[in-house]
């Protein structure tokens, strides 16, 4: 599809979104609580714009962003982690998964430097990488359709008990989010997010 045709197109559907009620955080009815896990970026602050290096290929570099994940409470109860990335404005009728990571070990500080999440460097050997849209594996860099306005990329934390830790680790399979939800689904202790954007014009 040539640039001008999309750019149409990204126009055309420029109000056609998923939409944030489809977003993690709001299918596990966790909006309205308060976040304890911050996520933090040094490439963007929250809801800032990322930067062409983490762009998805034949846009940017794709490489993954460096993220920083701390916790303050919750650090006996919390056994594991998962982070997974959203687009909630791609313009289908659900957010597209764009990264997927579980089995992440809890601690103070939890880091990723820059590409850590990439299927080639194995999420730095800190977690297991889920299947993420189109049944892609790592990190998949934003590449909205041109003339579609900002979208919006969430970097969702989960803080996990022990009951959903165990049943991830006992998974002999590559998950899904879907079957992440399934699993965390009432098994959640603490969660935060980070809010990165990127537009095509």
């Amino acid at each position: 599809m040539s640039y001008y045709i999309g750019r149409f197109l990204g126009q055309l559907l420029k109000n056609f979104r998923a939409g944030d009620a489809k977003l993690l955080i709001n299918r596990l009815e966790l909006k309205d609580q308060e976040q304890e896990i911050s996520v933090t970026s040094s490439l963007f602050a929250d809801d800032g714009y990322m930067p062409l290096e983490t762009a998805g290929l034949g846009v940017g570099d794709n490489k993954s962003p460096p993220l920083k994940i701390a916790l303050s409470t919750h650090l006996d109860e919390i056994k594991s982690l998962v982070l997974i990335c959203q687009d909630i404005d791609v313009p289908i009728p659900f957010p597209i998964t764009h990264f997927l990571a579980y089995g992440i070990a809890p601690g103070e500080v939890v880091e990723f430097g820059l590409d850590d999440l990439s299927e080639t460097n194995n999420g730095s050997e800190k977690c297991s990488l889920g299947t993420c849209s189109l049944g892609k594996v790592g990190w998949i860099g934003p590449r909205p359709v041109p003339g579609h306005g900002d979208h919006r990329y969430v970097f969702q934390v989960f803080g996990l008990n022990e009951a959903a830790s165990q049943a991830i680790s006992d998974s002999t399979t590559r998950l899904n989010t879907d079957q992440i939800v399934e699993i965390i689904q009432g098994n959640v202790v603490a969660f935060g997010a980070l809010t990165g954007k990127y537009r095509r014009d």
